[in-house]
């Protein structure tokens, strides 16, 4: 277990890439995926780790890169975690620009989005950050319960069917709490009124 609490005056983008970086790269080699970890800096997604197969979906990601919150899964995870006055001042510091037929626009929408969000635990960027891509995120908590990161899989759309969507939510949501078990001093606690989620089945083709 790191012996750095986040209270420290420490990055916590620099502690997950020592502990999300394995949690990614055994989720990604596993699953055929891209997976992603990531924090919220001014208002923006920071990815902090990276992790692909030579045949998981192409992502135009690196580590260290960044990309507007609220067309993304780890976006949208971060953003839930926030106060709404927090929200609504990042929301309204720029435009909502559609990157696909499908990025939520209109801010009405978004918050209320955002608001399911909160309630359900999860958040999916449904072809909106890219027309072909689907990605399911999850927050990574502290002991307190709150969202300091996310992690999130990304896979080609077309392979995302309800089943494995399903299945993938279970997996972020373990993967979450090994990260947050090297990270978080204490260990972390699901939200109260968070569901529990089932495996449903192990292969990117639904049963």
């Amino acid at each position: 277990m790191l012996l750095v609490s986040l209270s420290q005056n420490v990055m916590i983008a620099d502690l997950l890439r020592d502990a999300g970086q394995k949690v990614a790269n055994e989720l990604s080699e596993r699953l055929d995926a891209t997976v992603h970890v990531g924090v919220l800096e001014r208002g923006m997604v920071t990815y902090a780790v990276k992790a692909a197969t030579p045949t998981s979906f192409p992502t135009q990601t690196r580590a260290g890169a960044q990309l507007e919150a609220y067309c993304s899964g780890l976006g949208k995870v971060l953003l839930a975690g926030l106060p709404s006055d927090q929200v609504d001042a990042i929301i309204c510091d720029g435009d909502l620009i559609a990157l696909t037929p499908y990025t939520i626009t209109d801010e009405r929408e978004l918050r209320a989005h955002l608001n399911q969000v909160r309630i359900q635990g999860w958040a999916i960027d449904d072809r909106e950050f890219h027309s072909e891509m689907i990605c399911i995120a999850a927050p990574v908590r502290d002991e307190q319960g709150r969202a300091v990161a996310a992690i999130s899989i990304s896979d080609a759309a077309e392979a995302m069917t309800q089943e494995r969507q399903a299945f993938l939510r279970d997996e972020l949501t373990r993967a979450a709490a090994a990260i947050a078990d090297k990270v978080c001093p204490g260990g972390a606690r699901p939200p109260i009124g968070a569901p529990h989620l089932r495996a449903v089945m192990g292969g990117k083709q639904a049963a």
